[in-house]
């Protein structure tokens, strides 16, 4: 759980960002992959047919945690923010259709002094950058999921997250990515070490869409 201090101050930071990093020019002719319940999602591609090979594997341009956030926020969007399982499954199946064998989502862990109520981190300390929300703590099947969509195991065979990386050389595992079936585990959440490079989500944010139409009188 986090404090209110702490979301108040993720509110500020978001606003703050978002008026610093959008490119209204990106953003009118920003790309939509696919839409759910009329919230459209962006994938990490320049152009969906050219990212294509012949047996529909897809190839979609890489980028660090940061850097794949950044590219949503310039395109009026936020990273991926899974608030349901359903959502979830949609994520899945497009993962699975176009051989996509992992993706950035929003999710990291919030790891500066007075962040979190509870310790440790790993299980208590993560929340969607894109949302400003806490996600529910990792050692629980989130509320009205059937499951819990973190994976059973990871390099060191354990349950995640685990912070593996930080046993190996060091460097923590802070951020939230989905692997399809890195350890024979299905599609599933891991934690990853922020600096890697893979392919990212991008979805619609209502707040970011709002502000621009009152900001700059523009429908997105």
């Amino acid at each position: 759980m986090f404090s209110t201090y702490v979301l108040a101050v993720f509110a500020a930071v978001a606003s703050s960002v978002m008026a610093k990093d959008i490119d209204l020019k990106v953003c009118m002719n920003r790309h939509q992959n696919m839409r759910f319940e009329g919230h459209a999602y962006s994938f990490s591609l320049t152009n969906m047919g050219s990212d294509l090979d012949k047996d529909g594997t897809l190839h979609p341009r890489n980028a660090t945690w940061l850097e794949a956030r950044s590219f949503c926020l310039k395109n009026c969007m936020i990273p991926l923010s899974i608030q349901t399982e359903v959502e979830f499954s949609v994520i899945k199946s497009f993962m699975k259709k176009y051989k996509v064998p992992a993706v950035w989502t929003g999710g990291r862990i919030c790891d500066w002094h007075g962040c979190a109520e509870k310790l440790p981190l790993t299980t208590y300390g993560w929340f969607w950058a894109g949302h400003n929300t806490v996600i529910p703590a990792t050692d629980v099947v989130p509320q009205g999921w059937s499951e819990s969509p973190w994976s059973r195991k990871g390099h060191f065979g354990v349950r995640q997250p685990d912070n593996a990386q930080y046993e190996i050389s060091g460097v923590h595992e802070l951020c939230l990515a989905i692997f399809d079936d890195a350890y024979e585990d299905g599609v599933k959440w891991h934690d990853v070490a922020c600096y890697h490079e893979m392919p990212f989500v991008c979805e619609d944010s209502s707040k970011i869409i709002k502000a621009v139409k009152e900001k700059y009188g523009l429908d997105l």
